[in-house]
């Protein structure tokens, strides 16, 4: 008689593996969109350093890039919490942002990027997010301009 394997530890190992597979393939297959994501992150914070009244708005797309680097978190959970802060500062800052013509070009661009990378990430907590971001990001860019 052979011994028994524990079957519920090879399930274990086969899990775990899958999972880190399945997130090296989300990061692998994002890798573009979150290196725009970046770049636009950036040109996003320098246009709103030369506005006096940018400071708030700075610090939400620094917290919105800090997300997307934070190396502790998976790639799911990177992109959910970026998502949230650029909701975040589209609902605080979205009407101000709409105004300022390169702040709207790279906004759109960022909102574009986002949204791909949940499409190619084929993950629900990613596409909710992404709906919120696109909703907010519509509201602001089509309310009227004070």
């Amino acid at each position: 008689m052979s011994p028994k394997k524990n079957t519920s530890v090879d399930l274990t190992g086969f899990l775990d593996g899958f999972q880190a597979r399945n997130m090296a393939a989300i990061e692998r297959n994002t890798s573009l969109q979150l290196s725009e994501l970046q770049t636009r992150l950036h040109l996003l914070k320098l246009a709103l350093n030369t506005d006096p009244n940018g400071a708030a708005a700075v610090t939400l797309v620094e917290e919105a890039d800090f997300a997307l680097r934070d190396a502790r978190r998976t790639i799911v959970d990177r992109l959910v919490q970026l998502g949230d802060a650029l909701r975040r500062l589209i609902i605080e800052h979205g009407s101000r942002l709409a105004q300022a013509p390169n702040c709207r070009e790279q906004l759109h661009w960022i909102v574009q990027r986002y949204l791909e990378a949940a499409e190619i990430s084929h993950l629900e907590k990613v596409t909710e997010a992404a709906l919120a971001l696109g909703q907010a990001f519509q509201s602001a860019m089509s309310a009227p301009v004070a």
